[in-house]
């Protein structure tokens, strides 16, 4: 899988993350948005898949995996919906 920190169209260049960084950190009681592209090529992962998940490491070291969606991950091309609401994680 690839994160990709831009992209460049004809009119611009959009970073990704924060200023194209994928490593945050957000303070207690703090609500940020980011906005994130990741790539999965069939060659890197040559299976279907069904779910994504967002997974990180807390302030005590601790690994923290949370289910954000469901997916049909047949590897036909085409868009996700995409939830513009807020997902608590817990």
């Amino acid at each position: 899988m690839i994160q990709a920190q831009s992209s460049i169209n004809a009119e611009e260049v959009f970073q990704y993350g924060d200023n194209g960084i994928y490593s945050f950190l957000i303070k207690p009681q703090t609500i940020r948005r980011f906005d994130l592209l990741f790539i999965l090529s069939r060659k890197d992962l040559n299976e279907n898949f069904d779910t994504i998940k967002i997974s990180y490491y807390n302030v005590k070291d601790e690994h923290v995996e949370y289910l954000l969606d469901k997916v049909n991950g047949d590897w036909n091309l085409g868009e996700n919906p995409i939830d513009n609401d807020w997902k608590l994680l817990v």
